[in-house]
């Protein structure tokens, strides 16, 4: 094959392998592989080649084969590293993904809570003021100083309290007798004597204090009090602020 050819053969080889490494490099070094390969056609092209030339030319495209070869296994390499970082962000979203299912498990899981604010607040303490009264059977006690009522659900009139809402309420009341003097009492719900408490002085010179606790469900409109229970002799409700009555709302039904 004439020499020339053969030149100019390797220089279309050149120029295919010149773009190839251009292909596989940074900008700057894209323009400066091209146009080295260029400028060494140029100068070969009309010319017959020295040993020297074709050992030029040899050699350059060596340089460029081992270029494009590095070019190839740096792009390997950054392939090789963008995928172990996407392998890595895929199993921080598979932990995160359980981690919220954990979560999202126990929340289905607890209670869920009323709000404080959101529930009718019913409170009462009311104290009996008076003196010795007597009072005869299944009397109603009235404790006529109200100090708290809240939600306006005790009477300080008729001496009964009457559930707002429907519930589990506590009730609590105390009784006291001076000298001479008793009281047995019942706490009344509706109709039915759920508890009772005496405060027993009768037979003896100073005074005796009685108390007692109910915990009730009940509905609305239900209502509980004191009265007195059948004794003889007949009873006396002696105030003076130690009888008391009180209440409050627990939890909604």
């Amino acid at each position: 094959m004439n020499s020339r050819i053969r030149v100019r053969l390797m220089i279309v080889v050149l120029i295919g392998l010149a773009k190839s490494v251009e292909g596989s490099q940074h900008n700057e070094t894209k323009s400066s592989t091209l146009s080295d390969a260029l400028d060494k056609a140029a100068a070969l092209v009309d010319k017959d080649p020295s040993s020297h030339d074709l050992n030029l030319l040899n050699s350059f495209m060596t340089d460029k084969r081992h270029q494009l070869g590095n070019g190839k296994l740096q792009t390997k390499t950054q392939h090789t590293h963008v995928d172990e970082t996407l392998e890595k962000m895929q199993a921080e979203i598979d932990e995160l993904k359980s981690s919220l299912k954990t979560v999202l498990t126990m929340c289905q899981n607890v209670p869920q809570k009323r709000s404080v604010l959101a529930e009718p607040q019913v409170a009462f303490y009311a104290q009996s003021t008076h003196g010795r009264i007597n009072v005869g059977e299944h009397q109603t006690i009235v404790f006529d100083q109200v100090v708290t009522n809240v939600g306006n659900a005790y009477n300080k009139f008729s001496g009964m309290f009457t559930a707002p809402v429907s519930g589990t309420y506590a009730i609590f009341w105390s009784t006291f007798n001076g000298h001479h003097t008793h009281l047995l009492s019942e706490l009344v719900h509706n109709a039915n004597v759920v508890g009772l408490a005496w405060s027993d002085a009768y037979d003896h010179d100073d005074g005796e204090m009685a108390s007692n606790q109910a915990v009730l469900p009940m509905n609305a409109g239900d209502i509980a009090y004191v009265r007195s229970a059948p004794y003889n002799p007949p009873c006396v409700a002696d105030g003076r602020s130690f009888t008391t009555f009180s209440g409050w709302l627990l939890y909604l039904a």
